[in-house]
């Protein structure tokens, strides 16, 4: 989803990434494993509960925040 978000296509990192989450959800189903939803992080590609995750709300960070308004605002001027 990385892509999508910078409004680009997909870079190989977004390939690889997606076909090896992918992979693992794929490996879960085989194992008989349900009800979990998977995530890189850390380097790492981990399981985590549906449970965990649904409903949650998630901090987001203020600096980063700033940073996509400063990005919009940037992109905006080099449109025209």
């Amino acid at each position: 989803m990385a892509h999508a978000q910078r409004h680009a296509a997909p870079s190989a990192y977004d390939r690889l990434l997606a076909t090896r989450l992918g992979a693992q959800a794929v490996d879960a189903l085989v194992r008989g494993e349900s009800g979990v939803v998977f995530g890189f992080t850390h380097g790492a590609i981990h399981a985590v509960p549906f449970a965990e995750v649904v409903g949650q709300a998630k901090p987001l960070d203020d600096d980063l925040l700033h940073l996509a308004a400063l990005h919009t605002v940037s992109a905006a001027l080099h449109e025209h």
